[in-house]
């Protein structure tokens, strides 16, 4: 009996112990610069791998508003893996990349099945007309919430 209840406590401990253990999460950062040359008939420029998970891709468009002085910029994602894939992402202008590599501060979550693309789009709205840098963070694979975040592969 004393056996059974050094365990639990020791357990509980453990699980106390990880649950304030802050895990070091990896980023991905990717400066984007939109040129003519290298957009398709629709808009969207090729498809670009994460620097951390290479069976993550993403492809940016760039649309200039008349009503407006900001730009607006879509991202799309692709998972190439064979699993489901959740992830945070900020896209930002890229004067403030620096900013977000120190913050880690992400505001968009989304997931996407295994092997497909997204069919609907991000977007925001920056001052920055010609280069962006979308920022991937807090990947996890198959379920969210269940394991901790993912090192790159």
């Amino acid at each position: 009996m004393k056996k059974l209840k050094l365990v639990v406590v020791l357990f509980v401990g453990f699980v106390t112990l990880l649950s304030f253990t802050e895990i070091k999460k990896e980023e991905s950062i990717i400066k984007l610069d939109v040129s003519e040359e290298s957009v398709d008939q629709n808009g969207w420029g090729s498809w670009k791998t994460t620097d951390c998970f290479r069976g993550l891709d993403f492809r940016v468009k760039r649309k200039k508003n008349s009503y407006s002085s900001k730009t607006e910029w879509l991202v799309q994602f692709r998972n190439r893996y064979n699993n489901k894939i959740y992830f945070n992402f900020e896209i930002v202008p890229y004067s403030q990349r620096s900013a977000i590599r120190r913050s880690q501060r992400t505001t968009n979550r989304t997931d996407l099945n295994a092997n497909t693309t997204e069919r609907n789009t991000h977007y925001r709205y920056l001052e920055e007309s010609n280069t962006v840098y979308v920022h991937v963070n807090k990947v996890r694979f198959n379920k969210d919430g269940s394991q901790s975040y993912s090192n790159c592969d």
